[in-house]
C-alpha cells in the first residue's frame, strides 16, 4: 500500500469546507501524514474600463483578501480541531484560475492525496474537480456534497490504459 505522507485539501469557502476540514483532519491522524495544507484559489478578476477604482482595489492582491481569507480558514479548522491534539497543517491563499493554480501548487509541493469537493447543484458543476482529477499526479478522493463524518465504504476506479 502507497503510504499517504502529504495531503492538499482545496477548499471553496462553502459550507462543505467544514466536510473536507473534518475528513482531512482524520485521514491526516490516521496516515500519520507529515504535511497536511489547505488551498483556497481566488479567482482573478477582469474588469470592465467603467469600474471604479475602489472595486479594483479590492479585487487587488494587495488589499489582503489573501490574509482574511486565511484567517477564515484558519478559524474553520481550529472549529474542526476542538479539544483534539493540534496537528500541523497549513493555509495557502493563492490569485489566479483555481484548476491551474491548484496543480501548479500540487507540483511543487507533490501531495500524495488531494481532497476536494464533489458538489452536486447543476450539470456544470464540480468543474473544477473533474479538471484537477484528470490532470493532477497523485490519488484523489471525492467528498460529496454535505458528507458527515468518515466514509465507511470507498469506491476506488481503476484505469488500466494509463
Amino acid at each position: 500500500m502507497k503510504e499517504i505522507k502529504t495531503i492538499l485539501v482545496a477548499l471553496d469557502i462553502s459550507q462543505s469546507d467544514y466536510s473536507l476540514i473534518k475528513l482531512s483532519l482524520a485521514l491526516s491522524r490516521h496516515f500519520k501524514a507529515t504535511t497536511l495544507e489547505f488551498i483556497h484559489v481566488v479567482p482573478r478578476f477582469l474588469f470592465a474600463e467603467d469600474v471604479d477604482e475602489t472595486s479594483r482595489n479590492i479585487a487587488s492582491p494587495g488589499f489582503g483578501m489573501d490574509d482574511i481569507l486565511a484567517k477564515e480558514i484558519g478559524e474553520k479548522v481550529k472549529q474542526e480541531l476542538k479539544e483534539q491534539n493540534p496537528q500541523n497543517y497549513q493555509i495557502v491563499v493563492k490569485q489566479g484560475l483555481p484548476a491551474e493554480t491548484i496543480l501548479s501548487h500540487a507540483d511543487s509541493l507533490r501531495p500524495d492525496l488531494l481532497i476536494v469537493g464533489n458538489k452536486k447543484m447543476s450539470d456544470g458543476s464540480s468543474v473544477v474537480s473533474r479538471l484537477l482529477a484528470s490532470q493532477i499526479r497523485c490519488s484523489v478522493l471525492f467528498v460529496p456534497d454535505l458528507a458527515n463524518g468518515l466514509p465507511i465504504n470507498i469506491l476506488v476506479p481503476i484505469d488500466l490504459n494509463g
